[in-house]
C-alpha cells in the first residue's frame, strides 16, 4: 500500500492491533471517526478539515455494514464446511467452459482458502474477494483502452496516455490554459492559481499528488462546495496517473491481486504454481483476448507484490520490480508516522 511505503514496521503493526481492538467496540464508529479527525488536525493544524466529514463518514459505511452483517472471515472448521462454502459460491448452472475449468480449480485449491460468512450463510472468501475487484479492473481496462483510442493527434492527453518520460513534462499540456485563465484580470476565483500551484508538485511528487487528486475528486462527489476541492477534483480527468499505463498494466496487477489474496488466506502455504494457475484461469474469464497468452512467470511470480502506480483511483500491483519502486520523500514519511500516532494515540483512551 502506498500509504505505508517507508514506515517503520513496528508502527504499522500497532496501527493495524489497535484499529483490530476499538472496532470490537460498540462505540468503535465515534472512536473512529475522532481519531481519524484529530490525526489530520496534527499533521495539517493550519487546514479546516470540517468538509471532509461526509467524506469520511462515506469511507466508514462499509465497515458499519460489515458488522451489521455479521461477517467473519475465519479457517474451515472440517472439509464438510469447505464444501458448503464451495457450493454455495459455485454455481454450476449457467456458467461457460472456461468457468468450469476455474471452478474445478478453486475447488483443488479448498484447503488453502477460507470461508466468510455474509448474513450467516457461508462462502468462499477467496471467490468473494476477487468478484468484488473484478469489475474494478474491467472498467480501468475499458476506460484505459478508450483513453488511448480517443487521443486526437497526440496533442490532448491525460497522463497515463501521456508517453513523455520525465514526470514533470507529463503535466504540460495542462499548463497554457491554466497560464491563460490566471492572467485574466476578470477571473471569478483562484481555481486556476490553484491547480496551476499543485501541479508545480507533480514532477518530484507525482505518486501523492495523483492519489490527492484522485481522492479530492471523491470528496467532491459529496457536494462539497470547498473552492480547494473543485479546483483539485477537477484536475481528475487529466491527471488519472502517477505514470504512463499500459493494457500490460492492468493485467499483471490483475494476476498480482489474485496471487496476493491467495497468499493471505493460505498464510503462504499456496506454491507460487498453484497461486499462478488460479489467477490465469481467472485471468482467461476477465480478460479472454488474453487466453493462452503468458502475462507473469513463475519466476516473476515468486517475488514480493507491492503497489506500483494508481490508474482512475485503481492501485495497480505489481511483482517487486526496481523500475516501478515507488520512492517516498522523508516528509512524507513522517507525516504519515506522525498520523498513525496520533490515530492510535485517541483510539488507546477508550481501549
Amino acid at each position: 500500500m502506498y500509504e505505508l511505503t517507508g514506515i517503520n514496521e513496528k508502527l504499522i503493526t500497532s496501527f493495524y492491533k489497535t484499529m483490530d481492538k476499538t472496532y470490537q467496540k460498540d462505540n468503535w464508529y465515534t472512536i473512529i471517526l475522532v481519531a481519524i479527525q484529530k490525526g489530520l488536525q496534527t499533521v495539517v493544524p493550519q487546514v479546516s478539515i470540517t468538509f471532509l466529514e461526509p467524506y469520511l463518514k462515506e469511507r466508514l459505511k462499509p465497515f458499519v455494514e460489515y458488522k451489521k452483517l455479521g461477517i467473519i472471515i475465519r479457517d474451515f472448521i472440517d472439509e464438510n464446511e469447505a464444501i458448503e462454502a464451495y457450493n454455495n459460491t459455485c454455481n454450476k448452472k449457467t456458467i461457460n467452459e472456461d468457468e468450469i475449468v476455474l471452478i474445478d480449480v478453486i475447488y483443488d485449491l479448498l484447503k488453502y482458502d477460507q470461508v466468510i460468512i455474509i448474513a450467516d450463510k457461508k462462502y468462499l472468501a477467496s471467490a468473494t474477494q476477487l468478484l468484488y475487484w473484478r469489475d474494478k479492473y474491467h472498467n480501468a481496462l475499458a476506460t484505459l483502452n478508450a483513453l488511448y483510442k480517443n487521443k486526437p493527434d497526440e496533442m490532448n492527453y491525460t497522463t497515463s496516455t501521456n508517453t513523455l518520460k520525465a514526470p514533470k513534462d507529463k503535466i504540460n499540456f495542462l499548463k497554457p490554459s491554466l497560464k491563460l485563465a490566471i492572467a485574466n484580470p476578470n477571473k471569478e476565483s483562484k481555481k486556476e492559481e490553484i491547480q496551476f500551484e499543485l501541479l508545480g508538485y507533480y514532477g518530484r511528487e507525482h505518486h501523492m499528488i495523483a492519489r490527492s487528486i484522485h481522492y479530492f475528486s471523491e470528496i467532491k462527489k459529496l457536494d462539497s462546495d470547498n473552492e480547494i476541492v473543485d479546483a483539485i477534483a477537477k484536475l481528475k480527468p487529466y491527471v488519472d496517473s502517477d505514470r504512463t499505463i499500459e493494457p500490460s498494466d492492468i493485467y499483471i496487477s490483475w494476476y498480482a491481486h489474485c496471487i496476493s489474496i491467495y497468499r493471505k488466506l493460505s498464510k503462504n502455504k499456496i506454491s507460487t504454481r498453484k497461486a499462478l494457475e488460479v489467477a490465469k484461469h481467472y485471468s482467461d474469464i476477465l480478460f479472454p483476448h488474453m487466453k493462452g497468452k503468458k502475462v507473469v512467470s513463475e519466476y516473476t511470480a515468486k517475488k514480493p507484490i507491492r503497489e506500483c502506480a494508481i490508474f482512475d483511483g485503481l492501485r495497480l500491483l505489481d511483482f517487486s520490480d526496481k523500475r516501478n519502486k515507488i520512492i517516498r520523500s522523508k516528509e512524507e514519511i513522517e507525516d504519515t508516522e506522525l498520523y498513525l500516532k496520533e490515530i492510535i494515540k485517541v483510539c488507546n483512551r477508550f481501549n
